[in-house]
């Protein structure tokens, strides 16, 4: 185990990510978990319409200042700075971070406080996946905040092995999670209602072009050209409308 003792230790535990509805959608029985268990949990993440039902878990909120998108060198120092501040006021014992830049300048404003930080690679980013200069940046900044961890956390073999080979982290830091799991009490099954004449083909997405929206649009032309009658439909959550931005045309 990274923490022997975490079972028998009460601990504050600090939880980072670039969005509260991130942690309320994807994170929120681990929240539940942690606190059951008696640790105290801290979120720091920019503020949003989630952050009442986080705060009714029993957890505390620390709105975090910071644009997800921006790549500007001296806003990604001021946001380091900003966690550096954080970090030293809340000092928690070991700090948990999802999404890129909480995982780059988290650790790098982690690491003089020697506080334990854990970050979970859940995919590679916009900057990583441009190629370019944009990535070689995104590969230096990466080595630079891994390379000094002892545990990395990934979701994806694809994405540790490529992390692997480009040399930004070793396998001994590495650790494969099965996904981010779903909680099938709150998503629950429901039954298939009967198939209709013709096909009908729904994309749950963000607008991006690293989700595949492109390679969508493209498969529905090839089918409808085959089967007129066959339907495409794009939908995006709602908790991902407002902090996303549209995907540009090709």
């Amino acid at each position: 185990m990274i923490f022997p003792a975490l079972r028998d230790t009460h601990m504050h535990m600090l939880i980072t990510v670039n969005a509260a509805w991130n942690i309320w959608n994807f994170r929120q029985r681990l929240v539940a978990t942690l606190l059951t268990d008696g640790h105290r949990v801290t979120i720091l993440a920019p503020a949003d319409a989630s952050v009442p039902d986080l705060e009714r878990l029993g957890c505390q909120f620390v709105d975090l200042d910071m644009n997800a998108k921006g790549l500007g060198p001296l806003q990604n120092l001021r946001l380091m700075l900003r966690f550096r501040q954080h970090f030293t006021a809340l000092r928690p014992d070991v700090i948990l971070s999802y999404t890129v830049k909480n995982n780059i300048f988290g650790a790098i404003a982690a690491r003089p406080l020697r506080i334990p930080f854990l970050p979970n690679v859940t995919g590679l980013g916009t900057a990583f996946l441009s190629g370019g200069p944009l990535q070689a940046l995104a590969v230096l900044l990466y080595r630079h905040s891994f390379r000094p961890l002892k545990v990395i956390f990934f979701q994806n073999s694809d994405d540790l092995q490529l992390f692997l080979n480009r040399r930004i982290v070793h396998s001994a830091q590495a650790r494969l999670l099965p996904g981010s799991g779903i909680d099938l009490k709150r998503f629950e099954t429901a039954e298939f209602s009967p198939l209709p004449d013709q096909p009908v083909f729904l994309m749950i997405a963000r607008l991006l072009r690293d989700k595949g929206v492109l390679e969508f649009v493209e498969a529905a032309r090839k089918v409808k050209a085959q089967i007129p009658g066959a339907r495409f439909s794009f939908w995006v959550p709602p908790g991902l409308r407002a902090a996303q931005p549209l995907m540009p045309g090709p």
